[in-house]
């Protein structure tokens, strides 16, 4: 393979974000299980989080409190703020090449979010929810996921498109059975 196939390969913005974007949404799995494990252990319940979290995206009026409907949108609004965290994580952060300082961001990520949601969907009636320490350890350990997980997926990615680069120009130096 040439330079110039390599050089088309460099970790572009758009790769750095989509690993990003995996990233978070790895990373706001882990941490709506800890958001919910947290919950059931205060004894208020393990579906607490997506509720409060639709309750306050939606308003009250729009869902009833309790439903799957309830559930899987408040889980989803979680899921879509992780993976836009990740998404951005990956755009800034694409240059970062040591992993202390990928951590150090992330985790720094994870509390812009942490107070992004206290800024945005702030609720009077559940500050004893959105207030707790559990929260904020939740998004300690969501950032400090994206920070550990978004270098090794960004690789993983490059690894693939290298190796999908090299059978494309394999097949165009005649390589083929016609």
């Amino acid at each position: 393979m040439n330079a110039a196939g390599f050089d088309s390969l460099r970790p572009a913005v758009g790769w750095s974000t989509l690993s990003g974007l995996q990233a978070g949404i790895v990373a706001g799995v882990a941490a709506l299980g800890w958001f919910m494990g947290v919950s059931a252990l205060a004894g208020r319940g393990a579906w607490e989080t997506p509720l409060s979290l639709a309750a306050a995206f939606y308003r009250s009026a729009a869902l009833p409190y309790w439903s799957w409907r309830s559930f899987l949108a408040g889980s989803a609004a979680h899921l879509v703020a992780s993976g836009l965290t990740g998404a951005c994580y990956g755009l800034l952060a694409s240059r970062i090449n040591t992993r202390r300082r990928s951590l150090l961001f992330g985790i720094m990520a994870g509390l812009l979010m942490y107070y992004s949601w206290h800024a945005l969907l702030r609720l009077p009636e559940r500050h004893d929810f959105f207030g707790g320490p559990g929260v904020l350890s939740g998004h300690l350990l969501f950032g400090a996921l994206l920070g550990s997980i978004q270098g090794p997926f960004r690789r993983s990615l490059l690894r693939k498109l290298r190796t999908a680069d090299s059978a494309a120009h394999a097949g165009a130096k005649g390589n083929s059975s016609l």
